[in-house]
């Protein structure tokens, strides 16, 4: 069996500690790959998948969600929004040549709300939904998975530790 990798995104915009970074590494200590906010940083880390690696998981911030989002789908296409670097990708499609979405089959059968998280069949339109679209794209043999996670403001660090931890278990159990 493979292993499991789990990226976040670094600081950007109101966010100058991004809470996908804050909870990868409270969970999971440096065992998390930080991209910068970038289409470079996610395109490079998309270039190829890792050697042993059968699963991605990875984590963005939805700054107006309430919920963690499990992101079912990743959609071809980017909005005008400017990266950290200034920039700007769209709108338009990812790719021309691919799909309008593609599923990410690491939450292959997770279709119903919990208390911790809830099925999301939209990624947004922003670097989330670009990495998570290039991955899945790219790496057709890597089960992978996006997961939005809110502002502490509106869901403390504290609970979301604990509900990133039952979707980590779920994985494992899943892939066994």
């Amino acid at each position: 069996m493979g292993r499991l990798l789990v990226t976040a995104f670094g600081p950007f915009g109101r966010f100058k500690e991004n809470p996908s970074q804050v909870l990868a590494r409270e969970v999971l200590g440096n065992g998390v790959v930080v991209l910068p906010v970038s289409f470079a940083a996610a395109d490079k880390f998309a270039s190829r998948p890792r050697a042993g690696v059968d699963r991605v998981l990875m984590l963005g911030v939805a700054g107006r969600s309430n919920k963690l989002r499990v992101e079912r789908i990743a959609r071809n296409v980017i909005s005008s929004k400017p990266d950290v670097e200034g920039v700007a990708y769209g709108p338009d499609m990812i790719d021309p040549d691919a799909p309008d979405a593609v599923a990410g089959l690491l939450f292959e059968g997770w279709n119903h709300a919990t208390q911790s998280w809830k099925p999301s069949r939209n990624a947004g339109g922003f670097l989330c939904n670009y990495l998570y679209f290039r991955v899945a794209t790219r790496w057709p043999d890597v089960r992978s998975g996006f997961v939005h996670v809110p502002p502490f403001s509106k869901v403390p660090l504290s609970k979301q530790v604990v509900y990133l931890e039952r979707i980590l278990a779920r994985i494992q159990k899943e892939s066994t």
